[in-house]
């Protein structure tokens, strides 16, 4: 039997073809797979055979083949050969065709095979050139065969379309259209390739006589013959030559003698390749060809579809998935602000962790240099938690090292030599995760969860993992750098109250003296030393006023500062502290004017806690104003108490306008005009903050003055 791929005869069919049409090899292609008998007489030349398609060459008997190029008297040898000549000529000479019904025909059998004899129905047509010369007759014998190949193929497309349409799972679709495929064509395996770029993927593969490669293997595509199928879009059959394979497959070919693979293409690309093999050495037909044409034909919508929802739904999954862990992101990250310190951030990760990677023990070590130190470990049922404390050398644990080299996740089990040796520690476990915590590039621990039995970790349950230990890691450096920055803010509330109150009975003992020395009780001063003694006293009671501030900060931060409530009418505080400041500012040339309600103001304070906020706000405003100092108390009475305090001074930075409360800040140019603590407004805000109010920079410009507001809450009224 010829190669249905040769296309040796192709120049003789292009003769009947106009020469401005582009069409002998559509027209080649067109006879080949059609499952009729095709064969091409020349009327110019005795009637020699320019071309036969497969199933004519099929059924003629091996003496004569090929059939090409041979004369009805070499085909036909004996008496009625000259009859059938005759009959050719006169459809030559008329130009009218010619049918012969139940035309007895009898093809020896091969290789000692009985002879099969068959009716056909003979149709010979006449083909003319453009100028109306019959230069060729063209035969076209039916028999009971191909009339059942017709049959048999619409039966095996109308089932594998039913078949195939009735499922959308890919597995399922392609695992059908395989099963199809052996039962069609007598084959022993079926394989579909995808095509993606320059790579093929296998989506499916059945091997009824050995191993399949596994669904997902993938190879570049280099064989030369496959290339040419890709690119011509016809089938590829061949007697199969190991050397040419791919490496991934070559195996599992080592035995097939006879492939052969159709493209399936879709929207004028080549989306995949179905394959059949032999390991017989039965050569694939033209039938078995237009068989395996007609089912890639069929299913290739059906696949493309089926795995287009297949994607589609994976993609859906995995949007619910990351739905999902993002979800438990915001909620893990939310959880562990609230936890207090460190230890209580690792806990509730490891909890996490039990519960996200269904494991039966989660650790927390942290990297120290060359070795691993366990800051925690959470276990749950048979599972031994590790050692909090112990340490032990990275080179030792394989895991480890692996996940802090890749900075990826590292899978082991206890059959791998990749699982760390932990002494007895491990010996129990079935699988071990170890994921690294990266911090700004760094690995600085590693979270590891473990179980006790299958199945392995999956590839969501890593993720998780991945996940937990990066919020994780995060909220962890935060609760140590919080922890850090209270301890130091404990250590400096220790030192400044310590300080303050070391300070403080040295400097009354001053002061007792220098009041003594003014009021004369160790006799009069001479004018001489009553400027000195009256410059010492004003710097001790600046010194008192700062060791006071310093006693009051420390006492607000360790929340001891004493205070005692009552109801009073708040014009009068601001009256008052509007009063206690007016001399210092006539002194600088400017005053202090107040502008209250006419109606009472009720709030429930401690009067000198509030008249120590409004002195501090007012005796800014004096000490920052430009020449001359003026500054502006406003009291008003809504749904709360506002009390406005306006000065005309140097103004802030909008820049550090944010940070003027922070205890021991002091904005530019205030710091390099003046000296001070800077501790003023943030006493003043923890103060008001005491009360139930707040205290808040209004408005602020550089060179034209600020603007403090304090609020309190004012006394329910009854009724």
């Amino acid at each position: 039997m010829s190669d249905p791929n040769d296309r040796s005869s192709s120049d003789a069919v292009s003769q009947i073809v106009h020469p401005d049409e582009d069409l002998p090899g559509l027209l080649t292609r067109l006879l080949d797979e059609l499952p009729v008998g095709i064969i091409l007489y020349d009327a110019r030349d005795d009637f020699r055979v320019s071309y036969a398609n497969p199933v004519m060459e099929d059924w003629t008997s091996p003496e004569v083949r090929p059939l090409v190029g041979r004369t009805l008297r070499q085909m036909f040898p004996g008496p009625n050969v000259d009859s059938i000549v005759a009959a050719l000529a006169d459809i030559a000479r008329t130009g009218l065709p010619q049918n012969w019904r139940n035309f007895r025909f009898r093809r020896p059998g091969h290789e000692g095979e009985p002879d099969l004899t068959s009716n056909w129905d003979w149709n010979a047509i006449p083909l003319t050139d453009p100028l109306g010369v019959v230069t060729h007759v063209m035969g076209v014998a039916v028999n009971e065969t191909s009339q059942e190949l017709v049959r048999e193929r619409l039966q095996v497309s109308l089932d594998l379309a039913l078949d195939l349409t009735s499922s959308l799972d890919s597995r399922q679709v392609v695992d059908r259209l395989l099963q199809r495929a052996l039962s069609a064509l007598r084959a022993d395996r079926a394989s579909l390739v995808r095509l993606e770029g320059n790579e093929v993927e296998i989506a499916g593969a059945v091997d009824l006589g050995g191993t399949a490669p596994a669904r997902g293997t993938r190879w570049p595509i280099t064989e030369p013959r496959f290339k040419g199928m890709v690119r011509d879009r016809k089938p590829l059959v061949e007697r199969n030559d190991l050397e040419a394979l791919p490496s991934e497959v070559r195996r599992s070919l080592s035995e097939v003698r006879h492939s052969a693979t159709v493209p399936l293409v879709v929207e004028g690309e080549v989306f995949a390749a179905l394959s059949v093999s032999r390991r017989k050495d039965e050569p694939f037909t033209a039938n078995d060809i237009l068989t395996i044409q007609q089912i890639g034909t069929v299913s290739v919508l059906a696949v493309r579809n089926a795995m287009l929802f297949t994607e589609s739904r994976r993609a859906r999954d995995e949007s619910e998935r990351l739905a999902q862990r993002l979800g438990m992101g915001v909620e893990l990250a939310l959880d562990l602000a609230e936890q207090p310190n460190p230890s209580s951030v690792i806990r509730q990760m490891l909890r996490r962790a039990v519960d996200a990677a269904h494991a039966d023990r989660a650790t927390l070590a942290s990297i120290l240099g060359e070795e691993i130190l366990i800051e925690d470990s959470l276990s749950v049922g048979a599972a031994r938690p590790l050692d909090i404390g112990s340490r032990w050398a990275i080179a030792e644990q394989p895991l480890v090292g692996q996940a802090i080299r890749s900075r990826q996740a590292a899978r082991g089990r206890k059959d791998n030599p990749a699982l760390p040796v932990m002494e007895t520690d491990l010996w129990d476990l079935e699988h071990v995760v170890m994921v690294p915590l990266v911090l700004q590039g760094e690995v600085t621990a590693v979270l590891g969860a473990s179980r006790l039995e299958q199945p392995k970790f999956s590839d969501d349950e890593i993720a998780a993992l991945q996940q937990i230990g990066s919020i994780a890691g995060l909220a962890l450096r935060n609760a140590r750098l919080l922890q850090e920055a209270k301890e130091a803010s404990r250590a400096k509330s220790d030192f400044l109250n310590l300080a303050a109150h070391e300070l403080r009975t040295p400097l009354s003992v001053v002061s007792g003296y220098l009041s003594m020395l003014q009021d004369g009780s160790f006799g009069t001063p001479s004018e001489l030393w009553r400027a000195p003694i009256d410059t010492v006293a004003v710097k001790a009671a600046e010194l008192s006023d700062l060791v006071r501030s310093l006693l009051t900060a420390a006492r607000i931060q360790a929340g001891t500062m004493p205070t005692t409530h009552a109801e009073v009418d708040l014009r009068h505080l601001v009256r008052d502290a509007c009063a206690r400041a007016r001399p210092r500012a006539h002194l600088l040339g400017g005053d202090v004017t107040c502008e209250l309600p006419e109606q009472a103001v009720a709030v429930m304070v401690d009067e000198e806690q509030v008249g120590r906020v409004l002195d501090n706000l007012i005796n800014n405003g004096l000490t920052y104003s430009l020449s001359p100092a003026a500054v502006h108390v406003t009291l008003t009475s809504g749904r709360e108490a506002a009390i406005l305090v306006k000065d005309q001074g140097i103004g802030i930075d909008p820049a550090e306008a944010g940070r003027v409360f922070e205890r021991f800040f002091r904005a530019e140019p205030a710091v390099t005009l003046h000296s001070g603590t800077g501790l003023g407004l943030y006493i003043a805000r923890e103060l008001a903050a005491g009360h139930g109010g707040s205290l808040d920079l209004l408005e602020s410009r550089p060179g034209e003055g600020s603007t403090f507001v304090l609020r309190l809450p004012l006394v329910a009224t009854s009724g």
